[in-house]
Formats: C-alpha cells, structure tokens, sequence
C-alpha cells in the first residue's frame, strides 16, 4: 500500500466524511490485495490512541465512537462481541464490507426492532498462520483456515441459519430440516439443512469454490442467480474474471485435509501453490522468474510439516528451482 492510502485511511478516521466519500473509501480498502496492508495501518491507529491496553469498558467506549465515525450508529443500542479481535485493530469492518453486508439482511424487516435488542452479531477472525474451530449457537462446527473471517449471530433467531463466510472454512452442520442454513460469502450461497461441506471464498483470490463431503448443498452463484444442487464428492467452482462455473467430480480429501492440519496440492500451479503457503506459514514468497508460470504441483504435506522441508520438497518437484528463505520471507528464482 503506498503512503496515499495511508493518508487517506488515516483521514477518514480522524474526520467527518459525507456519505458518498465514506462509500469510496469502503471500495478502495477491500479492493483485493490491500487487506493486508489497510490492517497494518488499522493496528497503527490503534496502536497510536493507545486502545490495545483498555479494559473492557473502555474498548466499548472506544467501539461506540469508531462506530460513529464510520457512519454505523443510528443511535440504536447494538451489541457486539469484540473482544476476539483486539490482535487486528478495526478488523470486524472487514467481512461487513467485503460482502457488503448490513445487519438488516441478517434480521426480517417485521422482526428487526425486537431482535437487534437481543441478538449479539459475533465473528471470528484467523490470521495468517493460524487457524480455529467456532461452535455455533445450533451446535454446528465451523474451522477456519488462516487469514479468514466468520460473521455470526449468538441466537439464530429467524427461518434461516444465516452466517457470513471471507476466507476459507469446514462446515459440520447440525441437522435441522425447519431450519436451512445458509452460508454466504462474496460470489457464492450454500443452503443445506445437515451436511459436511468445505468452502474457500478468499476476496482476493480469482475463484470461490465449495466442494461436498456428505449430505446435499444447493448453491447459488450471485452473479447468475443460478442454482446448482451438490452430492457428495461434487465441487462447484466459480471463477469471477470470466464469470463462469464449473460443477466436477473430485477426490474430496484433496479439499478437506487442511482442516485436520495437513496440506494437500491437487494439480494445482504454483502461483496458487504459493498463496496456500503464505496463509499456512503466514509468509510472504516473491516469485521472481516467470519460468514456472506454467508449472503444476501435485504434492501432500503431514501435519505441522516445517517450510524448509516443503520448499526442499517443491524444489524437487521443480527442475532447476532454487529458493532462501529469510525469517518469514521467501524468495524463489
């Protein structure tokens, strides 16, 4: 991120903005590939106004004015669980606005002013390197691989489970036919009423896909509105640059291993290779030779696996490919 958005961010913290400069500033800081860097400028404000060792109520006074300076408080008491996510300052903004989202879509219009008293809007964030099982309020198991985001309620208070997905996640969902459960991220929606099923909806990535486990998912593709039913072993991948999806038969572990610690590589090139590695190992790995644009990887890594040994691996796999790395900084030429 260069020192203009810095600029820009920083500014938009410390004053009050019309409507529509607020809504350019929502596009320009979940544009893909800026997360990273709006986080770090998010921690230093925070970091600056001295909030990362507030008590409780103090982080609430402090949520309530960055509310207000975001345009979010209408003046009606809302609830949020926030003390997950003290380690990223400001990231519960993220999903919101990733998938622009609104607590109205989560709340019938009828009920709203009854349950937005009584519903707590929870999330749970990973970061790179990291990962978390999130048990929701119905029993259903949600594990979150690194650098993702869940936006949930405490209560499921309507017709429909609904959760909102950015990343990539493993959903063990508790059966309940009266109520669906919906999972939904930027480009793709899941309804099931008890399954298994792995969706990975990174913003930045090109792709969102949800591969079958067991059970039956219908999913819709945003963009097309067309909906697609899903059985065990099936995959759907949309790619948003030619807005197209494909519906394929798949070996499913390929696509659920992460969430037992392991790594698998189905075929896949290594620009998407490495992507998987930075969130895994919370790295940053710089390609510097367009040599191995078209090289493709088919590789399983065991639990807790060191980096050397998988670049060692990698290299071998790649004729020629030499690589160092320097702390969290890798370099392969």
């Amino acid at each position: 991120m260069g020192k203009e958005l810095g600029k820009i961010i920083r500014y938009f913290f410390s004053h009050d903005v019309s409507d529509g400069l607020r809504e350019r500033v929502y596009k320009r800081i979940t544009m893909p590939g800026e997360t990273d860097a709006v986080t770090d400028e998010m921690r230093k404000i925070w970091d600056d106004q001295n909030n990362a060792l507030m008590d409780d109520d103090s982080v609430e006074e402090a949520y309530s004015d960055l509310s207000v300076r975001l345009g979010l408080d209408d003046g009606k008491k809302k609830t949020f669980n926030i003390k997950k996510i003290l380690r990223i300052a400001a990231i519960w903004i993220i999903p919101l606005l990733v998938l622009g989202l609104s607590i109205n879509e989560y709340i019938s219009y009828d009920a709203q002013q009854k349950l937005l008293s009584e519903v707590v809007m929870r999330q749970r964030f990973t970061a790179m390197g990291e990962d978390a099982i999130v048990v929701l309020p119905d029993g259903s198991k949600v594990h979150l691989n690194s650098g993702s985001i869940l936006l949930y309620p405490s209560r499921f208070a309507s017709k429909e489970r609904k959760v909102y997905l950015s990343g990539e996640a493993f959903f063990e969902v508790t059966k309940d036919k009266t109520h669906p459960f919906i999972v939904n991220t930027q480009y793709l929606r899941m309804k099931v009423l008890g399954t298994k099923f792995n969706v990975s909806a990174y913003p930045a990535d090109k792709k969102a896909q949800t591969t079958l486990k067991t059970g039956r998912v219908e999913v819709t593709v945003e963009t097309t509105n067309k909906k697609y039913i899903l059985n065990p072993n099936d995959q759907l991948t949309y790619t948003c640059g030619n807005n197209s999806t494909v519906l394929s038969k798949v070996k499913t572990a390929y696509y659920t291993e992460w969430s037992a610690g392991s790594l698998s590589i189905n075929d896949e090139p290594l620009s998407t290779v490495i992507e998987k590695l930075e969130r895994y190992y919370n790295v940053k790995i710089r390609l510097t030779t367009s040599r191995y644009n078209n090289q493709r990887i088919i590789a399983h890594f065991n639990k807790k696996e060191s980096l050397v040994n998988v670049m060692t691996i990698i290299k071998a796999l790649i004729p020629g490919m030499e690589y160092d790395i320097q702390k969290d900084k890798v370099t392969i030429r």
